[in-house]
């Protein structure tokens, strides 16, 4: 079984998550398609009222521009036994310095979010210390997935050929 987690960073795709236990892996990869639909920042659980009085604004596509490292979410064991998939679409804030001041699960199956929000939470973007506005949001999408192995074929005496 193969599992794979893709992630949207405004349109930033980063990929293959590895089972639960293993450390995760910062990987470079190739775009995906933005993401389509942009959640309410101001939804239940997202409150960007402290950053809002420090300077927020928002950014179309300033997380795929800025990404210095990026870290693949860890597929929880539990979502793989259960078989568990689907996009967690979340809302971040990142500060001048780079660094990820909030990354909020709006939505997406429960037992994926802690994954996707931990991930994001390691995750650097490149400073920049003359903004305008202390911080800045843009809107990420880790889809986590799982693909069927294909089958082995096996001959009569269960010898692989």
């Amino acid at each position: 079984m193969t599992i794979r987690v893709y992630v949207a960073l405004g349109a930033v795709v980063l990929a293959n998550c590895t089972a639960s236990g293993d450390a995760p892996k910062k990987t470079e990869t190739a775009m995906p398609a933005p993401v389509e639909s942009t959640p309410d920042p101001r939804a239940p659980g997202c409150d960007l009222g402290p950053y809002e009085r420090d300077g927020l604004a928002p950014s179309r596509e300033w997380l795929q521009r800025n990404a210095l490292s990026r870290v693949a979410p860890v597929f929880p064991e539990d979502a793989v036994r259960d078989r568990i998939v689907g996009d967690v679409k979340m809302v971040v804030v990142v500060d001048r310095t780079g660094v990820v001041a909030l990354a909020c699960a709006m939505s997406g199956p429960t037992l994926l979010r802690e994954a996707a929000v931990h991930a994001m939470e390691q995750c650097v973007f490149r400073p920049d210390p003359d903004r305008e506005q202390r911080y800045v949001y843009d809107y990420a999408k880790f889809d986590f997935q799982i693909q069927e192995a294909e089958p082995k074929v096996v001959d009569r005496q269960g010898e692989h050929p």
